[in-house]
Protein backbone atom coordinates (compact mmCIF):
# COMPACT_ATOMS: atom_id res chain seq x y z
CA UNK A 1 0.00 0.00 0.00
CA UNK A 2 1.48 3.38 -0.98
CA UNK A 3 2.17 6.22 1.48
CA UNK A 4 -0.21 8.51 -0.47
CA UNK A 5 -2.85 5.54 -0.15
CA UNK A 6 -2.05 5.16 3.94
CA UNK A 7 -1.49 8.77 4.40
CA UNK A 8 -4.76 9.58 2.34
CA UNK A 9 -6.37 6.42 4.50
CA UNK A 10 -4.94 8.38 7.62
CA UNK A 11 -6.19 11.91 6.72
CA UNK A 12 -9.58 10.36 5.72
CA UNK A 13 -9.86 8.73 9.27
CA UNK A 14 -8.64 11.26 10.91
CA UNK A 15 -11.17 13.78 9.06
CA UNK A 16 -13.68 11.21 10.09
CA UNK A 17 -13.80 11.38 13.37
CA UNK A 18 -12.94 14.82 13.31
CA UNK A 19 -16.30 15.04 11.62
CA UNK A 20 -17.72 12.93 13.68
CA UNK A 21 -16.52 14.52 16.72
CA UNK A 22 -17.54 17.91 15.74
CA UNK A 23 -20.59 16.95 13.99
CA UNK A 24 -21.56 15.78 17.49
CA UNK A 25 -19.77 18.85 19.00
CA UNK A 26 -21.62 21.03 16.62
CA UNK A 27 -25.51 19.54 17.34
CA UNK A 28 -25.46 19.18 20.98
CA UNK A 29 -24.55 22.79 20.54
CA UNK A 30 -27.49 23.71 18.35
CA UNK A 31 -29.24 21.72 20.47
CA UNK A 32 -28.86 23.95 23.54
CA UNK A 33 -28.87 26.70 21.33
CA UNK A 34 -32.32 25.91 20.17
CA UNK A 35 -33.50 24.98 23.31
CA UNK A 36 -32.13 27.99 24.93
CA UNK A 37 -33.96 29.80 22.13
CA UNK A 38 -37.36 28.19 22.53
CA UNK A 39 -36.98 28.91 26.39
CA UNK A 40 -36.01 32.49 26.01
CA UNK A 41 -39.22 32.64 23.61
CA UNK A 42 -41.25 30.83 25.81
CA UNK A 43 -40.16 32.81 29.01
CA UNK A 44 -40.54 36.17 27.09
CA UNK A 45 -44.71 34.74 25.98
CA UNK A 46 -45.38 34.08 30.02
CA UNK A 47 -43.85 37.51 31.23
CA UNK A 48 -45.05 39.53 28.91
CA UNK A 49 -49.17 37.85 30.09
CA UNK A 50 -48.40 37.97 32.95
CA UNK A 51 -47.48 42.07 32.78
CA UNK A 52 -50.93 42.07 30.40
CA UNK A 53 -53.18 40.27 32.17
CA UNK A 54 -52.21 41.76 35.89
CA UNK A 55 -54.93 44.12 35.96
CA UNK A 56 -57.71 41.88 34.08
CA UNK A 57 -56.92 38.79 37.22
CA UNK A 58 -56.80 41.61 39.87
CA UNK A 59 -60.09 42.63 38.52
CA UNK A 60 -61.60 39.35 37.81
CA UNK A 61 -62.11 40.09 33.63
CA UNK A 62 -62.87 36.46 32.29
CA UNK A 63 -62.99 37.94 28.76
CA UNK A 64 -60.30 39.89 29.13
CA UNK A 65 -58.00 37.15 30.29
CA UNK A 66 -59.74 34.72 27.69
CA UNK A 67 -58.41 36.97 24.98
CA UNK A 68 -54.88 37.32 26.01
CA UNK A 69 -54.63 33.89 26.01
CA UNK A 70 -55.73 33.47 22.97
CA UNK A 71 -53.67 36.24 21.51
CA UNK A 72 -50.46 34.85 23.07
CA UNK A 73 -50.85 31.31 21.47
CA UNK A 74 -52.29 32.50 18.09
CA UNK A 75 -49.13 35.01 17.56
CA UNK A 76 -46.69 31.95 18.40
CA UNK A 77 -46.74 28.92 16.56
CA UNK A 78 -44.45 27.21 19.05
CA UNK A 79 -47.19 27.91 21.99
CA UNK A 80 -49.18 24.60 22.33
CA UNK A 81 -51.38 26.63 24.81
CA UNK A 82 -51.39 29.75 27.47
CA UNK A 83 -53.29 29.26 30.37
CA UNK A 84 -53.94 31.82 33.48
CA UNK A 85 -54.49 30.30 36.66
CA UNK A 86 -55.30 31.65 39.68
CA UNK A 87 -54.22 31.14 42.90
CA UNK A 88 -56.49 28.29 44.07
CA UNK A 89 -55.46 26.19 40.50
CA UNK A 90 -58.30 27.34 38.75
CA UNK A 91 -58.40 28.57 35.39
CA UNK A 92 -59.34 31.88 34.49
CA UNK A 93 -58.18 32.57 31.01
CA UNK A 94 -57.26 29.73 28.38
CA UNK A 95 -56.72 29.99 24.77
CA UNK A 96 -58.87 26.72 24.77
CA UNK A 97 -62.40 28.12 25.92
CA UNK A 98 -63.16 24.76 27.42
CA UNK A 99 -60.72 24.63 30.04
CA UNK A 100 -61.89 27.71 32.06
CA UNK A 101 -62.93 26.86 34.94
CA UNK A 102 -61.44 23.77 35.43
CA UNK A 103 -58.25 23.03 37.64
CA UNK A 104 -55.00 23.71 35.84
CA UNK A 105 -53.23 19.63 35.18
CA UNK A 106 -50.64 18.40 33.26
CA UNK A 107 -49.80 14.89 32.77
CA UNK A 108 -46.37 13.39 33.74
CA UNK A 109 -45.48 16.56 34.98
CA UNK A 110 -41.72 16.47 35.55
CA UNK A 111 -39.49 19.43 37.09
CA UNK A 112 -36.60 20.23 35.01
CA UNK A 113 -34.40 22.26 37.70
CA UNK A 114 -31.34 22.36 35.37
CA UNK A 115 -33.50 24.51 32.99
CA UNK A 116 -34.79 26.90 35.93
CA UNK A 117 -37.21 26.72 38.35
CA UNK A 118 -40.03 28.03 35.98
CA UNK A 119 -40.06 24.66 33.64
CA UNK A 120 -41.61 21.68 33.56
CA UNK A 121 -41.98 18.76 31.26
CA UNK A 122 -45.24 17.30 30.66
CA UNK A 123 -47.47 16.07 28.14
CA UNK A 124 -50.47 17.88 26.72
CA UNK A 125 -52.76 15.86 24.90
CA UNK A 126 -50.58 13.92 22.55
CA UNK A 127 -47.93 16.85 22.71
CA UNK A 128 -44.50 16.67 24.67
CA UNK A 129 -44.30 20.19 26.23
CA UNK A 130 -42.17 22.38 28.19
CA UNK A 131 -44.49 24.54 30.89
CA UNK A 132 -42.99 27.70 32.06
CA UNK A 133 -44.77 29.40 34.87
CA UNK A 134 -44.60 33.45 35.55
CA UNK A 135 -46.63 35.05 38.42
CA UNK A 136 -48.90 37.66 38.10
CA UNK A 137 -48.16 40.30 40.42
CA UNK A 138 -50.69 43.51 39.74
CA UNK A 139 -48.89 46.71 40.18
CA UNK A 140 -48.55 47.59 43.75
CA UNK A 141 -49.25 44.49 44.93
CA UNK A 142 -46.93 42.33 47.20
CA UNK A 143 -48.44 38.90 46.39
CA UNK A 144 -49.17 37.34 43.28
CA UNK A 145 -52.58 37.00 42.52
CA UNK A 146 -52.04 33.83 40.08
CA UNK A 147 -49.42 33.00 37.62
CA UNK A 148 -49.05 32.01 33.82
CA UNK A 149 -48.66 28.70 32.40
CA UNK A 150 -47.15 28.46 28.39
CA UNK A 151 -46.69 25.02 26.84
CA UNK A 152 -43.80 25.08 24.28
CA UNK A 153 -44.19 22.47 21.54
CA UNK A 154 -41.07 20.11 22.05
CA UNK A 155 -41.06 18.41 18.42
CA UNK A 156 -40.39 21.40 16.53
CA UNK A 157 -37.25 21.74 18.45
CA UNK A 158 -36.58 18.30 17.85
CA UNK A 159 -37.29 18.59 13.78
CA UNK A 160 -35.03 21.76 14.28
CA UNK A 161 -32.06 18.87 15.72
CA UNK A 162 -33.22 16.77 13.37
CA UNK A 163 -32.98 18.94 10.39
CA UNK A 164 -29.52 20.05 11.43
CA UNK A 165 -28.01 16.59 12.12
CA UNK A 166 -28.93 15.90 8.41
CA UNK A 167 -26.83 19.72 7.19
CA UNK A 168 -23.90 17.91 9.54
CA UNK A 169 -23.98 13.89 7.85
CA UNK A 170 -24.56 15.88 4.08
CA UNK A 171 -21.66 17.74 4.66
CA UNK A 172 -19.02 15.42 6.45
CA UNK A 173 -19.36 13.68 2.81
CA UNK A 174 -18.52 16.51 0.85
CA UNK A 175 -15.82 17.11 2.83
CA UNK A 176 -14.71 13.44 3.31
CA UNK A 177 -15.24 13.10 -0.94
CA UNK A 178 -13.21 16.79 -1.67
CA UNK A 179 -10.29 15.59 0.00
CA UNK A 180 -8.14 16.11 3.32
CA UNK A 181 -6.50 19.79 2.67
CA UNK A 182 -10.18 20.87 1.39
CA UNK A 183 -12.32 19.05 3.98
CA UNK A 184 -10.21 20.26 6.93
CA UNK A 185 -10.68 24.09 5.37
CA UNK A 186 -14.46 23.34 5.08
CA UNK A 187 -14.78 21.93 8.34
CA UNK A 188 -12.54 24.79 10.15
CA UNK A 189 -15.00 27.57 8.36
CA UNK A 190 -18.23 25.22 9.27
CA UNK A 191 -17.41 25.51 12.75
CA UNK A 192 -16.46 28.60 13.51
CA UNK A 193 -19.49 30.05 12.75
CA UNK A 194 -21.11 27.12 14.52
CA UNK A 195 -19.09 27.96 17.95
CA UNK A 196 -19.96 31.53 17.46
CA UNK A 197 -23.60 30.74 17.16
CA UNK A 198 -23.46 28.53 20.45
CA UNK A 199 -21.87 30.95 22.50
CA UNK A 200 -24.09 34.15 20.98
CA UNK A 201 -27.28 32.09 22.05
CA UNK A 202 -25.93 31.09 25.50
CA UNK A 203 -25.83 34.79 25.94
CA UNK A 204 -29.13 35.20 24.53
CA UNK A 205 -30.12 32.63 26.73
CA UNK A 206 -28.56 34.53 29.93
CA UNK A 207 -30.92 37.54 28.77
CA UNK A 208 -28.27 39.26 26.76
CA UNK A 209 -30.09 39.97 23.57
CA UNK A 210 -27.51 42.35 22.09
CA UNK A 211 -25.67 40.05 20.98
CA UNK A 212 -24.73 39.70 17.43
CA UNK A 213 -22.81 37.07 15.17
CA UNK A 214 -21.12 37.72 12.14
CA UNK A 215 -22.70 36.79 8.66
CA UNK A 216 -20.03 35.55 6.43
CA UNK A 217 -22.02 33.56 4.05
CA UNK A 218 -24.76 33.20 2.32
CA UNK A 219 -25.67 29.47 2.55
CA UNK A 220 -27.31 27.64 5.08
CA UNK A 221 -25.12 28.81 7.96
CA UNK A 222 -25.52 32.42 6.79
CA UNK A 223 -29.13 32.65 7.27
CA UNK A 224 -28.89 30.86 10.22
CA UNK A 225 -26.64 33.44 11.82
CA UNK A 226 -28.97 35.98 9.91
CA UNK A 227 -32.15 34.47 11.58
CA UNK A 228 -30.46 34.28 15.11
CA UNK A 229 -29.42 37.78 14.70
CA UNK A 230 -33.13 38.65 13.68
CA UNK A 231 -34.68 36.45 16.24
CA UNK A 232 -32.17 38.42 18.93
CA UNK A 233 -32.95 41.63 17.73
CA UNK A 234 -36.41 41.18 18.21
CA UNK A 235 -36.24 40.08 21.51
CA UNK A 236 -34.32 43.34 22.41
CA UNK A 237 -37.22 45.23 21.14
CA UNK A 238 -39.49 43.18 23.05
CA UNK A 239 -38.39 43.76 25.94
CA UNK A 240 -37.38 47.39 25.37
CA UNK A 241 -41.18 48.11 24.20
CA UNK A 242 -42.22 46.32 27.52
CA UNK A 243 -40.05 48.44 29.33
CA UNK A 244 -41.06 51.18 27.75
CA UNK A 245 -45.00 50.05 28.17
CA UNK A 246 -44.07 49.27 31.65
CA UNK A 247 -42.98 53.19 32.43
CA UNK A 248 -45.69 54.66 30.90
CA UNK A 249 -48.39 52.34 32.57
CA UNK A 250 -46.75 53.28 35.94
CA UNK A 251 -47.14 57.21 34.99
CA UNK A 252 -50.60 56.85 33.89
CA UNK A 253 -51.34 55.16 37.30
CA UNK A 254 -49.74 57.84 39.07
CA UNK A 255 -51.48 60.22 37.06
CA UNK A 256 -54.66 58.73 37.74
CA UNK A 257 -54.03 58.57 41.45
CA UNK A 258 -52.74 62.27 41.29
CA UNK A 259 -56.67 62.74 39.31
CA UNK A 260 -58.93 60.60 41.84
CA UNK A 261 -56.60 63.10 45.02
CA UNK A 262 -58.54 65.81 43.20
CA UNK A 263 -61.91 64.93 43.36
CA UNK A 264 -63.75 64.88 46.71
CA UNK A 265 -64.21 61.35 48.57
CA UNK A 266 -66.92 61.65 50.58
CA UNK A 267 -69.57 63.76 50.95
CA UNK A 268 -70.07 66.66 53.36
CA UNK A 269 -71.84 66.39 56.73
CA UNK A 270 -75.15 68.00 55.85
CA UNK A 271 -78.07 68.63 58.54
CA UNK A 272 -81.08 67.85 56.46
CA UNK A 273 -79.77 66.84 53.48
CA UNK A 274 -77.77 63.87 51.60
CA UNK A 275 -75.60 63.91 49.26
CA UNK A 276 -73.91 60.81 47.05
CA UNK A 277 -72.33 61.13 43.95
CA UNK A 278 -70.44 58.29 41.21
CA UNK A 279 -67.28 59.18 39.23
CA UNK A 280 -66.07 56.09 36.57
CA UNK A 281 -63.74 56.82 33.96
CA UNK A 282 -63.66 55.28 30.66
CA UNK A 283 -60.07 55.51 30.57
CA UNK A 284 -56.97 55.44 32.72
CA UNK A 285 -57.76 58.99 32.93
CA UNK A 286 -60.91 61.01 32.57
CA UNK A 287 -62.30 64.44 31.68
CA UNK A 288 -65.51 64.38 34.16
CA UNK A 289 -65.19 65.94 36.84
CA UNK A 290 -67.81 66.88 39.91
CA UNK A 291 -66.93 68.86 43.00
CA UNK A 292 -68.21 70.91 45.93
CA UNK A 293 -67.21 73.20 48.34
CA UNK A 294 -69.20 75.63 50.90
CA UNK A 295 -69.52 79.58 50.57
CA UNK A 296 -70.81 82.24 52.41
CA UNK A 297 -69.23 80.10 55.51
CA UNK A 298 -71.45 77.43 55.38
CA UNK A 299 -74.82 78.98 54.54
CA UNK A 300 -74.57 77.80 51.11
CA UNK A 301 -73.23 74.96 48.87
CA UNK A 302 -71.78 75.50 45.36
CA UNK A 303 -72.34 72.36 43.58
CA UNK A 304 -70.47 71.74 39.76
CA UNK A 305 -70.22 68.94 37.25
CA UNK A 306 -68.27 69.36 34.04
CA UNK A 307 -67.51 67.15 31.15
CA UNK A 308 -64.28 68.14 29.13
CA UNK A 309 -64.23 67.50 25.55
CA UNK A 310 -61.63 64.92 24.62
CA UNK A 311 -60.30 62.02 27.07
CA UNK A 312 -56.74 61.01 28.65
CA UNK A 313 -53.86 63.20 29.52
CA UNK A 314 -55.00 65.96 27.94
CA UNK A 315 -58.44 66.07 28.93
CA UNK A 316 -57.31 65.37 32.75
CA UNK A 317 -55.18 68.49 32.73
CA UNK A 318 -58.09 70.60 31.44
CA UNK A 319 -60.07 68.97 34.57
CA UNK A 320 -57.42 69.84 36.88
CA UNK A 321 -57.33 73.21 35.60
CA UNK A 322 -60.73 73.98 35.61
CA UNK A 323 -61.14 72.54 38.96
CA UNK A 324 -59.48 75.32 40.13
CA UNK A 325 -60.66 78.01 38.41
CA UNK A 326 -64.24 77.45 39.28
CA UNK A 327 -63.16 76.96 43.32
CA UNK A 328 -60.99 80.42 42.84
CA UNK A 329 -64.34 81.83 41.35
CA UNK A 330 -66.70 80.30 43.24
CA UNK A 331 -65.00 81.85 46.35
CA UNK A 332 -65.75 85.26 45.30
CA UNK A 333 -69.33 84.80 45.89
CA UNK A 334 -70.60 87.09 43.10
CA UNK A 335 -72.99 84.44 42.27
CA UNK A 336 -73.50 81.17 39.54
CA UNK A 337 -73.73 84.09 36.66
CA UNK A 338 -70.37 85.79 37.44
CA UNK A 339 -68.63 82.59 38.63
CA UNK A 340 -69.25 81.02 35.09
CA UNK A 341 -68.20 83.97 33.16
CA UNK A 342 -64.92 84.29 34.90
CA UNK A 343 -64.38 80.92 34.71
CA UNK A 344 -64.48 81.19 30.69
CA UNK A 345 -62.93 84.46 31.06
CA UNK A 346 -59.62 82.75 32.27
CA UNK A 347 -60.02 79.41 30.67
CA UNK A 348 -60.00 80.81 27.29
CA UNK A 349 -56.37 81.30 26.71
CA UNK A 350 -55.39 77.41 28.00
CA UNK A 351 -58.38 75.43 25.97
CA UNK A 352 -57.64 78.06 22.57
CA UNK A 353 -60.49 76.66 20.79
CA UNK A 354 -58.96 73.42 20.76
CA UNK A 355 -60.89 72.13 23.62
CA UNK A 356 -64.49 72.63 25.29
CA UNK A 357 -66.02 72.40 28.18
CA UNK A 358 -70.02 71.82 29.59
CA UNK A 359 -70.56 72.94 33.03
CA UNK A 360 -73.59 73.11 35.29
CA UNK A 361 -72.77 74.78 38.45
CA UNK A 362 -75.73 75.26 41.12
CA UNK A 363 -75.41 77.38 44.40
CA UNK A 364 -78.00 75.65 47.01
CA UNK A 365 -78.96 78.30 50.08
CA UNK A 366 -79.35 75.99 52.51
CA UNK A 367 -81.20 77.32 55.14
CA UNK A 368 -84.04 78.76 52.07
CA UNK A 369 -83.93 75.31 50.45
CA UNK A 370 -83.59 77.07 47.07
CA UNK A 371 -80.68 77.13 44.38
CA UNK A 372 -79.28 79.00 41.63
CA UNK A 373 -78.30 77.08 38.40
CA UNK A 374 -76.22 77.88 35.65
CA UNK A 375 -75.31 75.54 32.77
CA UNK A 376 -72.88 76.38 29.93
CA UNK A 377 -73.79 73.69 27.18
CA UNK A 378 -74.53 71.12 29.76
CA UNK A 379 -77.14 68.85 30.32
CA UNK A 380 -79.82 70.36 32.12
CA UNK A 381 -80.32 69.27 35.92
CA UNK A 382 -83.28 67.69 36.69
CA UNK A 383 -85.25 68.28 39.53
CA UNK A 384 -87.10 64.78 41.29
CA UNK A 385 -90.35 65.19 43.10
CA UNK A 386 -91.96 61.47 44.08
CA UNK A 387 -92.76 60.25 40.61
CA UNK A 388 -92.11 63.83 38.48
CA UNK A 389 -89.25 64.75 37.15
CA UNK A 390 -88.83 68.29 35.76
CA UNK A 391 -85.55 69.02 33.77
CA UNK A 392 -83.93 72.52 35.42
CA UNK A 393 -82.29 74.31 32.89
CA UNK A 394 -80.01 77.31 32.83
CA UNK A 395 -78.51 78.96 29.10
CA UNK A 396 -75.17 79.11 27.76
CA UNK A 397 -72.39 78.20 25.44
CA UNK A 398 -69.29 75.61 26.81
CA UNK A 399 -66.41 77.35 27.83
CA UNK A 400 -63.69 77.47 25.52
CA UNK A 401 -65.82 77.95 22.41
CA UNK A 402 -66.89 81.62 22.40
CA UNK A 403 -64.72 85.42 23.85
CA UNK A 404 -66.21 86.72 26.90
CA UNK A 405 -68.59 89.64 24.98
CA UNK A 406 -70.29 86.61 23.36
CA UNK A 407 -69.85 84.14 25.79
CA UNK A 408 -71.85 86.45 28.95
CA UNK A 409 -74.53 87.82 26.42
CA UNK A 410 -75.61 84.41 25.97
CA UNK A 411 -75.27 83.37 29.57
CA UNK A 412 -78.27 83.12 31.68
CA UNK A 413 -79.03 81.41 35.13
CA UNK A 414 -82.44 79.60 36.94
CA UNK A 415 -83.36 79.72 39.75
CA UNK A 416 -85.78 77.00 42.03
CA UNK A 417 -87.17 75.27 45.34
CA UNK A 418 -86.70 72.16 46.79
CA UNK A 419 -89.84 70.39 49.33
CA UNK A 420 -88.44 67.70 51.53
CA UNK A 421 -88.06 64.82 49.86
CA UNK A 422 -87.14 66.68 46.55
CA UNK A 423 -83.94 65.48 44.60
CA UNK A 424 -81.74 67.54 42.59
CA UNK A 425 -79.93 65.09 40.25
CA UNK A 426 -76.63 66.25 37.82
CA UNK A 427 -74.70 64.44 35.56
CA UNK A 428 -72.43 63.91 32.26
CA UNK A 429 -73.92 62.50 28.93
CA UNK A 430 -71.79 59.75 29.42
CA UNK A 431 -74.80 58.35 31.10
CA UNK A 432 -77.59 59.58 28.55
CA UNK A 433 -75.63 58.87 25.53
CA UNK A 434 -74.15 55.06 27.15
CA UNK A 435 -74.78 52.75 24.29
CA UNK A 436 -74.99 49.09 24.22
CA UNK A 437 -74.48 46.32 21.63
CA UNK A 438 -76.51 47.86 18.42
CA UNK A 439 -74.98 51.51 19.83
CA UNK A 440 -78.19 52.49 21.13
CA UNK A 441 -78.19 55.23 23.88
CA UNK A 442 -79.64 55.25 27.05
CA UNK A 443 -81.31 58.42 26.57
CA UNK A 444 -82.49 60.80 29.19
CA UNK A 445 -85.84 59.30 29.33
CA UNK A 446 -84.52 55.97 30.78
CA UNK A 447 -82.54 57.84 33.04
CA UNK A 448 -85.75 59.70 34.46
CA UNK A 449 -87.78 56.65 34.51
CA UNK A 450 -84.82 55.44 37.05
CA UNK A 451 -85.14 58.61 39.00
CA UNK A 452 -88.77 57.63 39.30
CA UNK A 453 -88.09 54.94 42.36
CA UNK A 454 -88.50 56.96 45.33
CA UNK A 455 -86.42 55.87 47.89
CA UNK A 456 -82.74 57.66 49.59
CA UNK A 457 -80.09 60.01 47.33
CA UNK A 458 -78.07 56.78 47.79
CA UNK A 459 -80.64 53.69 46.48
CA UNK A 460 -81.35 56.51 43.49
CA UNK A 461 -78.34 56.73 42.72
CA UNK A 462 -77.71 52.73 42.72
CA UNK A 463 -80.85 52.50 41.04
CA UNK A 464 -79.92 55.05 37.87
CA UNK A 465 -76.30 53.32 37.79
CA UNK A 466 -77.66 49.89 37.96
CA UNK A 467 -80.03 50.40 34.71
CA UNK A 468 -76.87 52.19 32.95
CA UNK A 469 -74.64 49.16 33.48
CA UNK A 470 -77.76 46.79 32.55
CA UNK A 471 -78.31 48.76 29.46
CA UNK A 472 -74.74 48.45 28.36
CA UNK A 473 -74.22 45.03 29.10
CA UNK A 474 -70.59 43.69 28.13
CA UNK A 475 -69.89 46.70 26.01
CA UNK A 476 -66.78 48.68 27.23
CA UNK A 477 -68.11 51.75 28.52
CA UNK A 478 -67.22 54.99 25.64
CA UNK A 479 -67.39 57.54 28.35
CA UNK A 480 -66.85 58.40 31.85
CA UNK A 481 -69.82 58.10 33.83
CA UNK A 482 -70.60 60.54 36.45
CA UNK A 483 -73.47 61.45 38.48
CA UNK A 484 -73.93 63.47 41.66
CA UNK A 485 -77.76 63.46 43.75
CA UNK A 486 -78.99 65.92 46.16
CA UNK A 487 -81.66 65.72 48.76
CA UNK A 488 -82.88 67.63 51.04
CA UNK A 489 -84.46 65.43 54.15
CA UNK A 490 -86.34 68.20 56.03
Amino acid sequence: MSILVRFSLAVLTLILLAVLGLTGVSVESQRAALRGEALALGRTVAHDLAAASAEAMATDDPLTLVNLAVDAKSKNERVVYAALVARDGRVVGHSERSAMGRLFNLDRAQPLPDLGGDVQQAAYGDENVWDLVADVVPKGASAPVGSVHVGLSQSQVLKSIRDAVTRQLLLAAVLLAVGAGLSVFLMGLLVRPLTELAEAAGKVGGGDFSVRVPVRSRDEVGRLMERFNSMAENLEIARAERAEKERMQGELNVARRIQANLLPDKAPALSGWELVFHCAPAKELGGDFYDWFPLKGGKKLGLVIADVSGKGVPAALHMASLRNLMRFAAHSEAGPLETLKSVNLHAMPDLKGEHFVTVCYVEIDLAAHSGILVTAGHDPALLVSGQEVKPVRGKGMPIGVAEPEDFDFVLRECRFDLAPGEMLALYTDGITEAMDAQQKQFGRTALEAALKGGGDAKGTLERVLKAVHAHVGECEPSDDLTALILRRVA
